[in-house]
């Protein structure tokens, strides 16, 4: 791993998005889904997607390596941390808290004063919990499995 660089994402990045998120989602997030709902949750991660969400509004920051993205997280509406991904070559080195304080003060930047969530994979969710989120409920939206989490303003690590 070379030195990491940290930028805001565009629709351009949007291919190589996808082509780091849509692995990780199959080996580590909707293997007990039905056939039907990990379809949909896969459909969602597509470039097009991707590149949409990012046009739209939602703020995606990449962390990059060399010419390789290996890390995306985004928020949606300041509030909700809506993706958090990090290449397994990279795990456990940081990134992931690295990119959750970029979009973090990212969100405190633009005048977001409230409580973060996140709808957390149960695989994801022990991170979450070091980050400071505590659990609200386990739901299953569209057969679609997630923890809700919520980090009370105030107390995120600085």
């Amino acid at each position: 791993m070379k030195a990491l660089r940290f930028r805001r994402a565009n629709d351009r990045d949007a291919d190589a998005i996808s082509a780091l998120v849509v692995p990780l989602v199959e080996k580590y997030i909707v293997y007990p889904f039905e056939p039907s709902a990990a379809s949909r949750l896969l459909d969602s991660m597509t470039a097009a997607a991707f590149a949409k969400r990012i046009i739209g509004g939602y703020r995606y920051h990449v962390a990059v390596d060399g010419d390789a993205i290996v890390g995306v997280v985004a928020t949606k509406d300041d509030s909700h941390l809506y993706h958090l991904f990090v290449a397994e070559s990279v795990q456990r080195h940081g990134v992931a808290t690295a990119l959750w304080d970029l979009a973090r003060r990212a969100s405190r930047e633009a005048g977001y004063e409230g409580d973060f969530t996140v709808n957390a994979s149960r695989y994801a969710e022990g991170f979450y919990r070091k980050l400071g989120f505590e659990r609200v409920r386990s739901a299953t939206q569209d057969g679609i499995a997630h923890v809700e989490m919520r980090l009370p303003a105030g107390t995120e690590r600085r």
